[in-house]
């Protein structure tokens, strides 16, 4: 299995082509031919980062709790705990960009430093309920985590209420966001 550094060090040219291709199709099928050509473990690496970035943006402290490091072993632990798709990471970057754009507009700070692992989790969680026709139930994942399952269905629907439940992801949407993700991936590559 390749790791994420090795995958960085890939600066052949035949990769850089097949990448090339990949980025000139449409967003779905540019992402089956994205993780034919890369691990997914590097992938969730770019949506780590994307996340990271994402946080530290918007709460100013977030990077004394967390790093990219951290971000990528979350996802990386729920792919191979739950099956976390590519997908899936980039529709959470949809929904993070959002939920802080919502608590922003109503003049709220619900996710802080001190809830930052907790609001993670529920963002991964309503990714999945979204994306999946039979998602896990979320007391396997107080189980996973060893936490109250009472306090993740309140942190959940805190989550719920403060996106107003609108969950759907445009097309267009989830396109800008693989882009984004794809040229951080991309550049680096190449460079």
């Amino acid at each position: 299995m390749s790791t994420a550094s090795e995958c960085l060090q890939a600066t052949n040219l035949e990769t850089i082509a097949k990448i090339e291709e990949a980025k000139n199709t449409c967003a779905c099928c540019a992402l089956d031919k994205f993780q034919q050509i890369l691990t997914i473990e590097s992938c969730l690496q770019y949506v780590a980062r994307k996340l990271y970035y994402i946080l530290v943006s918007s709460l100013p402290d977030a990077n004394q709790n967390v790093s990219i490091t951290s971000l990528t072993l979350f996802l990386q632990f729920l792919n191979s705990s739950v099956n976390m798709s590519i997908e899936e990471g980039i529709i959470a970057v949809e929904f993070l960009k959002r939920f802080i754009q919502k608590q922003s507009f109503k003049g709220m700070q619900v996710m802080n430093v001190k809830n930052l692992g907790m609001m993670l989790l529920v963002l991964v969680i309503v990714t999945m309920k979204t994306h999946r026709d039979h998602p896990n139930k979320n007391s396997h994942f107080a189980n996973i985590f060893g936490i109250q399952l009472p306090l993740l269905n309140y942190s959940e629907a805190a989550f719920l209420r403060i996106m107003d439940y609108e969950l759907l992801i445009e097309e267009t949407a989830f396109s800008l966001q693989f882009e984004e993700i794809f040229q951080l991936k991309y550049n680096k590559i190449i460079s």
